[in-house]
């Protein structure tokens, strides 16, 4: 039996620039195993997360268990699955609409399959992709994380966009029950996490301006 062919996509962004929404569109238009896995469901206990100025800091690489996720990845392309004793509390967190009818991702789906049965989409055929989504899979802090994708996309909101998502989202589940952002996170906690680690890739260190080509293509980020 030959082993399928399969593909990592690390979709990443800074908080609330639509990366499960666009996972989750991926997995229902394309007609090909997809399976999501979610960075969010690797946050340490919130009695382990930093704090920064009395405030409880979800937005760094420490609040994360980045050896634990790199050992689920690992797994999954591995054995196409993801590891039984899992579960995921991302799942129970609203997430936006795609804004695209049922009808037409249906119409889309069936002209995905219609492409992949063709000659120009056969190699496409037996693939499995593996979307990991998260807001830190190629901050600086964590290469030894961006290294294990086959494609790297970073979705882009900006500073306005994103603190209108973030502040309209209500309350998150959390492994310990759930969260809601005290006034100011977004300007406090946030955006500054983001641009601590995402500014290396960008002229000026301007996450909302220009991308550093150089470092853009030795990474292999595609910037969206």
């Amino acid at each position: 039996n030959m082993k399928p062919s399969r593909l990592l996509l690390g979709l990443s962004g800074c908080s609330a620039s639509g990366k499960s929404t666009v996972s989750r569109f991926l997995r229902d238009i394309l007609p090909i195993k997809v399976v999501i896995l979610h960075q969010d469901d690797f946050f340490l206990p919130e009695n382990q997360l930093p704090v920064r100025d009395g405030v409880v800091d979800w937005d760094s690489a420490g609040s994360l268990d980045i050896s634990g996720l790199i050992k689920s990845i690992k797994y999954l392309r591995e054995t196409g699955n993801i590891p039984s004793d899992f579960t995921s509390k991302e799942d129970r967190n609203a997430v936006g609409e795609s804004g695209v009818s049922e009808q037409t991702i249906k119409e889309i789906k069936e002209d995905m399959r219609k492409w992949v049965e063709s000659d120009e989409g056969k190699s496409a055929q037996g693939k499995e992709l593996f979307i990991i989504d998260g807001f830190l899979l190629f901050g600086e802090g964590v290469k030894e994380l961006s290294e294990l994708f086959d494609i790297k996309l970073l979705l882009r909101a900006s500073y306005e966009k994103g603190k209108f998502r973030r502040e309209n989202r209500g309350t998150y589940a959390t492994i310990e029950g759930t969260w809601t952002d005290p006034p100011g996170y977004w300007d406090k906690i946030v955006w500054p996490r983001y641009v601590e680690e995402h500014e290396y890739m960008f002229k000026d260190g301007n996450v909302e301006g220009e991308g550093k080509e150089e470092v853009l293509k030795q990474m292999r980020v595609d910037v969206a």
